[in-house]
């Protein structure tokens, strides 16, 4: 949550590899939640893999995607992790235009305090 405006930041973004999963878009009903989790963990997704990549020391991946919605998921400790859901409960969406750059920011927070 954050703080004070006057308040620095206590914490630090650090890159990491992971493989990313990039499934057609995917709701709360369409996955399988982790047993030892509090919803951020999933143990299987019942959507179509569109694609998987891995991003590079600094954090950066990409894929390239025709126009539409999709979910992404990472990998953590063998299984799937993602912390946004939109309105719709639909996970961590992100949505693809056509001839258009999407950047996405996965945070992996489930450690993390605040």
């Amino acid at each position: 949550m954050p703080g004070p405006a006057d308040q620095t930041s206590r914490g630090t973004i650090t890159p990491v590899v992971r493989e990313v999963y990039i499934y057609q878009a995917t709701a709360l009903q369409d996955v399988v939640p982790s047993s030892n989790s509090e919803g951020q963990f999933f143990s299987s997704i019942n959507t179509e893999l569109i694609t998987l990549v891995t991003s590079d020391s600094t954090g950066f991946y990409q894929a390239q995607l025709p126009t539409g919605t999709y979910s992404v998921f990472i990998k953590e400790n063998e299984e799937f992790y993602a912390n946004h859901f939109d309105a719709d409960f639909t996970i961590n969406p992100v949505t693809v235009e056509e001839n258009k750059t999407t950047k996405l920011q996965i945070d992996i927070t489930y450690a993390a305090t605040f």
